[in-house]
């Protein structure tokens, strides 16, 4: 079984998955980052969470799947909001609203992990074993 630390520098990696093209996707908590490795644990795609400068400044992303579309939906826990980032790491959906959290229309309240329904990302499809 393969170890995968991007290169030795993640520190508190909340959740992983596999992709299709056998890269793997780690949340890297205390990093406030998302980082994609390949086989060889060489970073091919990072997303720094705390660049936003209305961010809280230790944002704690605590999961990111990378959807059918190529994006990649991260749970943004301390900032109370969801977003989805697209591969040139630009936010193109995001739920919540920073630093408000509560409970209501467009309101968070650090979310832990978020999906897309009918997405199936990280999941086996229907009538698949």
């Amino acid at each position: 079984m393969a170890t995968f630390t991007a290169g030795g520098t993640t520190s508190g990696v909340a959740f992983s998955s596999r992709l299709p093209n056998g890269h793997t996707l780690l949340t890297d908590s205390n990093n406030s980052r998302i980082v994609e490795v390949d086989a060889t644990d060489h970073v091919v795609w990072f997303y720094f969470k705390n660049t936003d400068p209305l961010s809280n400044s230790a944002p704690l992303p605590t999961s990111a799947v990378r959807l059918r579309n190529g994006d990649t939906l991260i749970s943004d826990q301390f900032n109370d909001r969801v977003i989805e980032v697209n591969v040139a790491k630009q936010i193109v959906f995001h739920m919540g609203t920073i630093n408000h959290p509560g409970i209501g229309a467009g309101l968070l309240n650090a979310p832990y992990d978020a999906k897309v329904i009918g997405d199936y990302t990280g999941l086996t499809n229907p009538g698949e074993d």
